[in-house]
C-alpha cells in the first residue's frame, strides 16, 4: 500500500527589507504525514527551506494542500509518466530534482501531468533563500502552477520517504 505524504503550503510575499536582504519569495511548509516525517520536520525545521519561483501562479496568502507523488522522470524534464489515473486524481504536488533543464520546462511538464504545484528538490547543498527561480523567455508564461525549491537535505527526506 503506498502511502501518501500530506503538506501544507502558505505562500507569503516578504518584506521590500527582506528582498533587499537577499531573501526573495518565501512560504510556510507543513508537513501533516508521515508521522516520522512529520515529527522531522519539526525538529529539522532549517532542513526544509524553501524559495518560491518569480513566475507561475503563485496564491498569496492562502494554501496548497495536497498529497506528493513523484515525478516520472524525477528530473521533470520530458513528459510525467502516471502508474494510475488514480494517481492523479486529487491533482498532486509533484516532487522533482532540479538540473538537466529550466525551472519552467519542470513546471510545464508538471502543469500537463495535472499536478497544481511543483516541489524542485535542490541537487546541492546551498543556501536556497538566495536562489531566485526565474522563468524562461519559451514556457515561463505559460506555467499556472507555483513552483517551490526546497533544501537538498529536507528534500532528499521527503523522497525517500515516498
Amino acid at each position: 500500500q503506498k502511502i501518501k505524504m500530506k503538506i501544507f503550503y502558505l505562500f507569503a510575499l516578504l518584506s521590500l527589507a527582506t528582498l533587499i536582504s537577499g531573501n526573495f519569495f518565501q512560504g510556510d511548509l507543513k508537513i501533516v504525514y508521515p508521522m516520522e516525517l512529520k515529527e522531522n520536520y519539526r525538529q529539522n525545521e532549517q532542513d526544509y527551506r524553501t524559495s518560491i519561483a518569480t513566475f507561475g501562479e503563485n496564491p498569496w496568502g492562502r494554501k496548497v494542500f495536497g498529497n506528493l507523488t513523484l515525478a516520472k522522470p524525477l528530473d521533470a524534464c520530458s513528459f510525467i509518466q502516471q502508474d494510475s489515473e488514480e494517481e492523479f486524481l486529487e491533482h498532486p504536488i509533484l516532487v522533482a530534482m532540479r538540473g538537466n533543464c529550466t525551472f519552467s520546462m519542470k513546471g510545464h511538464y508538471a502543469q500537463l501531468a495535472g499536478a497544481k504545484m511543483l516541489l524542485i528538490v535542490d541537487n546541492k547543498d546551498e543556501s536556497i533563500e538566495k536562489i531566485l527561480m526565474i522563468e524562461d523567455k519559451v514556457l515561463g508564461e505559460a506555467v499556472n502552477i507555483p513552483l517551490i525549491m526546497m533544501t537538498k537535505a529536507g528534500g532528499n527526506r521527503i523522497i525517500n520517504s515516498l
